[in-house]
Parts: structure tokens; C-alpha cells; sequence
């Protein structure tokens, strides 16, 4: 799913920060893809905003930290099978 900054913007509805949008990939699933790093101005904190089904919401910490663990396992996976490739050059 596209997530535009106004939908975020709104998401908030109050002064917030983008600071990047960045690739979020989930195993098995291609429709949301995308988060965000905001900067909540008012509150002084920042989050990462992505979306499921369409629905905003805000990635805790242990989903952050989570999410970043199966990309190093699936890297490590890949770079496995990778070494087994035979290429003819």
C-alpha cells in the first residue's frame, strides 16, 4: 500500500516531521510495505508509522527490533544457499 505524508500527516493531526520513508518488507505479504520515521513536535518523540490492511498505526520498539532480527536471519539464510549456487562463467 502507497502511504502518502498526508495520510500520515493526518494520521497525527497535529505538527509532526518526516524525517524518511523507508521499505518495510513482510514475509508473505506485499500490500504494506512502506514506513515512516516521524518526529511527533509536540510530544518531542519520535515513531515509525507504517500499515496493515490499509490502517495506520505506530511499530513498537520489540516490533522494530523483531522485524530487524528476520531480515538478519533471512540474509543469513540466502547468503547460505547463495554459496551452493554452481555458475558457469
Amino acid at each position: 500500500m502507497y502511504l502518502s505524508e498526508a495520510a500520515i500527516t493526518s494520521y497525527f493531526n497535529k505538527p509532526i516531521t518526516i524525517h524518511m520513508r523507508f521499505p518495510v518488507l513482510y514475509n508473505g505479504w506485499g500490500m504494506d510495505n512502506q514506513a515512516f520515521l516521524i518526529e511527533v513536535i509536540s510530544e518531542n518523540r519520535f515513531t515509525i508509522v507504517s500499515s496493515s490492511h490499509g490502517k495506520l498505526y505506530e511499530l513498537s520498539k520489540q516490533e522494530v527490533e523483531d522485524k530487524i532480527l528476520e531480515y538478519k536471519n533471512a540474509l543469513i539464510d540466502i547468503e547460505t544457499a547463495a554459496k551452493f549456487i554452481n555458475t558457469k562463467d
